[in-house]
């Protein structure tokens, strides 16, 4: 019964001070970030992506003959995404001129 309640006070002494600090702060402004990060910068991360969630899944051949039709929707997904995205940044710059 001590163990779990020290683990707990020393949990809540190393959170607790995270926390205050992220709620209070100002968020910063990330459109630099956002500028910086090119199409083909977020296309290579998510074919990243897709190739470690294809590795983690274990798939059987069954499952793996399916899987360049879910790889090519998943970057379908991810082009309208960067379009949006684009689409959303250059309303956002516009907004910033006014």
């Amino acid at each position: 019964m001590k163990k779990h309640l020290i683990m707990a006070a020393a949990a809540a002494f190393f959170t607790v001070p995270s926390f205050s600090t992220v709620s209070f702060s100002a968020s910063p402004d990330r459109s630099d970030e956002i500028d910086r990060l090119s199409i083909e910068h977020i296309t290579t991360i998510t074919g990243t992506h897709i190739s470690a969630l294809k590795s983690g899944l274990k798939l059987n051949s069954t499952q793996d003959k399916s899987w360049p039709e879910l790889e090519n929707a998943l970057h379908d997904v991810e082009k309208s995404r960067v379009a949006r995205m684009a689409k959303w940044h250059e309303k956002l710059k516009v907004a910033k001129k006014k």
